[in-house]
C-alpha cells in the first residue's frame, strides 16, 4: 500500500474539524429510513420518498464513486443578541452564515489538495445535495455513533455538527476506523425533552410533530395544537441536543463559521415582510424559506412570547392580509395574548 495520505493535516489546512474514509459501500440503515418513509414519518418531505432506493449506495448519488470522506465541522455557541432565550429562538447553525455557503467551499479545498497529490482523481461535493444517508456513513466511517435523537455524536465534539460528504471516484491509501459504540446508553434525556413529543422512541422520529420540520421544511399553516407546544422557536430547534450529556463540554471548532445576521432583523418584520426583507434574509438559512412561512411562525412566536407590543402588529396582519390562513394565524395569535377584562367584584 502506498504511504497513507495525511488527511488529519489536509483536514486542518481546509478548516475541517473531523473526518475518516469509508469505501464505498451499502448504508446499513436503509431498512430504517424505508420505514420512516413508509410509515409516512417523513411528513411533508416529499422529495425523500422520490426513489428511496438511490440511497442504499453512495453510487445513487454519484455513479463514479469509489469511496468517501465523510466530513464534519463544530459548531460553536452563538454570542450574537438572538442568543439570549428570552427573544424568537433560533437553532444553533441558523445563528451563522447559511451553512451551504461556506461548507461546500471547504470541502471543495479539500478536493484540490488531493487533486494536487492524485491528478486524474474526480471528486463530488455534496451537503445536503443529494441521495445520501450521511449520517449511516459517518457512523460507519467512526465519525461517532447516531444518538436516540438520530443525530450523530462525536465523544469529544458532541452533536452540533454539521456534515459534508466528498465521494471519490478511485480508492485512495487511506486507513479506515472502526465505527464507535453507541454511548447513549440507558439516558433518554432527549426523548423527554423534546416539547412535541416528535421522538417517539429511541432512534424513531416522527417529522410531522418535530419543531426543526415546522419551521425549515413545512408549508402552510402550523397545526393549531402544536403551536403552544413549539414555545418561542422561530427557526429550528436544538432541545433535544441542549439536554445530551455529550454536549456538556465539547472541543471547539477550528476555525468559527461567518457569522449571520439573524440577529438585526426584529419579530415583527418577519410577521410583515417590509420591503427589502428578501434582500436581509440573503445569506442565511432562512434565504430559502417562503416569506408568508416565516410570517406564520412569527405569530405562534409572539403568542408565546405573551408580548403585548405585538399585538397592533398581528390585528393589521389578521384584518388585512390577503393570504388567508396568514389571517387565521394572527386571529389566533390575538386570542393568545389578548387578556380577557376582570369581572366585576360582587
Amino acid at each position: 500500500m502506498p504511504n497513507p495520505l495525511d488527511l488529519a493535516t489536509m483536514a486542518q489546512n481546509a478548516a475541517i474539524d473531523l473526518i475518516a474514509y469509508l469505501p464505498a459501500t451499502k448504508a446499513k440503515t436503509y431498512h430504517h429510513f424505508n420505514h420512516f418513509i413508509t410509515e409516512g414519518r417523513h411528513a411533508g418531505m416529499r422529495y425523500l420518498a422520490h426513489q428511496p432506493q438511490r440511497r442504499i449506495h453512495p453510487r445513487g448519488a454519484w455513479p463514479p464513486a469509489q469511496a468517501m470522506l465523510l466530513c464534519a465541522v463544530i459548531l460553536p455557541p452563538p454570542t450574537d443578541a438572538l442568543a439570549a432565550t428570552t427573544g424568537p429562538l433560533l437553532a444553533r447553525y441558523a445563528h451563522f452564515m447559511d451553512y451551504h455557503r461556506w461548507l461546500p467551499r471547504r470541502l471543495e479545498s479539500l478536493g484540490q489538495m488531493l487533486a494536487a497529490r492524485f491528478p486524474d482523481l474526480n471528486c463530488k461535493v455534496l451537503v445536503d445535495t443529494g441521495p445520501l444517508l450521511e449520517r449511516d456513513f459517518a457512523a460507519q466511517a467512526g465519525i461517532g455513533w447516531v444518538g436516540k435523537n438520530n443525530l450523530i455524536v462525536h465523544p469529544d465534539a458532541g452533536s452540533h455538527l454539521l456534515l459534508g460528504v466528498l465521494l471519490l471516484d478511485r480508492a485512495l491509501p487511506c486507513p479506515t476506523h472502526p465505527p464507535v459504540d453507541d454511548r447513549c446508553g440507558h439516558c433518554r434525556r432527549c426523548l423527554d425533552a423534546c416539547p412535541t413529543g416528535a421522538l417517539i422512541k429511541p432512534y424513531t422520529l416522527d417529522a410531522s410533530r418535530c419543531i426543526a420540520y415546522l419551521t425549515s421544511q413545512h408549508r402552510g399553516p402550523i397545526p393549531e395544537a402544536l403551536r403552544p407546544l413549539m414555545g418561542t422557536h422561530l427557526w429550528g430547534c436544538d432541545r433535544c441536543q441542549e439536554v445530551c450529556p455529550h454536549n456538556r463540554h465539547p472541543q471547539p471548532p477550528r476555525q468559527d463559521p461567518p457569522q449571520g445576521k439573524l440577529n438585526e432583523i426584529p419579530l415583527r418584520d418577519f410577521l410583515l415582510s417590509p420591503p427589502g426583507m428578501r434582500r436581509r434574509l440573503s445569506d442565511t438559512v432562512m434565504a430559502r424559506a417562503n416569506l408568508t412561512q416565516l410570517a406564520h411562525l412569527a405569530t405562534v412566536v409572539m403568542a408565546n412570547l405573551k408580548d403585548p407590543s405585538a399585538v397592533p402588529h398581528l390585528e393589521v396582519v389578521a384584518h388585512n392580509h390577503p393570504t388567508a390562513t396568514l389571517r387565521e394565524h394572527a386571529a389566533w395569535a390575538l386570542d393568545h395574548l389578548t387578556i380577557p377584562p376582570a369581572k366585576p367584584s360582587s
